[in-house]
């Protein structure tokens, strides 16, 4: 045979295939003609045109005094006394923040924290929020004051990190009240809020921080950097001096952070001078000034310093 016949089951089954087709089909007309379908589909284009319309219409809720706030009225963390109380008329002057802020604005938030980040008093924008009734809050982490840097017959404030600050933030009372730093050779070499570029002030400024509790009863007058230091040379290789108000020298060694070895931890350090001092009532006596080294356990050594030594430069 040269084709098979279609078997009586086969034939049904294609006749049922065709009877569906034209079921679905008529039915999917009659669907589209439906008078909600053809409502729908007039929708669409009025759609297009009108709700443009009505967003043009609608009151703009950004100019809107409920959802706006005078930049002035920012409120931040309350500044400690070294940092001006005028802070958020200075962030707003120098990042040029409009007169008038929307908290409509999705990106008001993130546009606030660049604003303060780049202040040189502010170590860290640690929140911006948006509050009700219509206001702002920033939170932040100040810089702190660590030494003053005693360069060219002036005095540069830097904090613990080593970043340059403000010097007209501070009066002449001020920058008494912090460790002096002397013998370095360098400036600044960014402007207020940059990291000063010098690995010696850097070790200075952490070891001012370790000393700030003992530093006045002490009666310590400077710290005094290395004369000459290496190519690369690294802070925790830098050997570093301190000087009484006395004249004398204390040779102090590695600076914080760093403990070799063969020296004493920076707590050490600071029980020995404060034993010797209890003992003989100043670091200059009984008969100074003279040099001190602290650094090793085994055994502290002084000499008599002649006057020609006294706050070297």
């Amino acid at each position: 045979m040269s084709e098979k016949k279609k078997t009586t089951r086969q034939l049904a089954a294609e006749r049922l295939l065709e009877d569906d087709d034209v079921r679905y089909g008529n039915w999917f007309v009659r669907y589209c003609y439906r008078p909600k379908f053809l409502l729908l589909l007039a929708f669409i284009p009025l759609a297009i045109v009108v709700v443009p319309k009505i967003r043009q219409w609608m009151p703009d809720l950004s100019q809107s005094k409920d959802y706006q706030i005078k930049s002035a009225d920012i409120k931040v963390t309350p500044p400690p006394r070294w940092v001006p109380e005028d802070i958020v008329e200075q962030v707003i002057q120098k990042a040029s923040l409009p007169e008038k802020l929307s908290l409509l604005n999705e990106q008001l938030t993130s546009e606030i924290a660049a604003a303060f980040e780049q202040h040189p008093w502010v170590k860290e924008v640690l929140q911006v929020q948006k509050k009700s009734p219509a206001g702002i809050s920033v939170e932040l982490k100040y810089r702190k004051p660590a030494a003053m840097i005693s360069v060219k017959q002036r005095v540069y404030p830097v904090s613990e990190e080593g970043v340059f600050l403000p010097p007209g933030d501070f009066s002449q009372t001020d920058t008494e009240r912090y460790p002096l730093v002397i013998n370095v050779q360098s400036v600044p070499q960014g402007s207020a809020g940059e990291l000063w570029g010098d690995p010696t002030v850097l070790g200075a400024a952490r070891l001012a921080k370790s000393l700030q509790d003992s530093w006045k009863s002490l009666h310590l007058a400077a710290i005094e950097v290395p004369n000459q230091i290496k190519a690369n040379e690294k802070i925790g290789e830098m050997t570093f001096r301190l000087i009484t108000i006395g004249g004398s020298e204390i040779i102090w060694g590695k600076t914080a952070g760093v403990t070799p070895s063969k020296e004493l931890s920076v707590s050490q350090k600071i029980k020995r001078l404060q034993n010797y001092q209890k003992k003989f009532g100043r670091l200059d006596r009984p008969i100074g000034p003279y040099e001190i080294d602290i650094r090793y356990l085994e055994r502290m050594v002084r000499k008599p310093l002649s006057q020609n030594g006294l706050l070297r430069q």
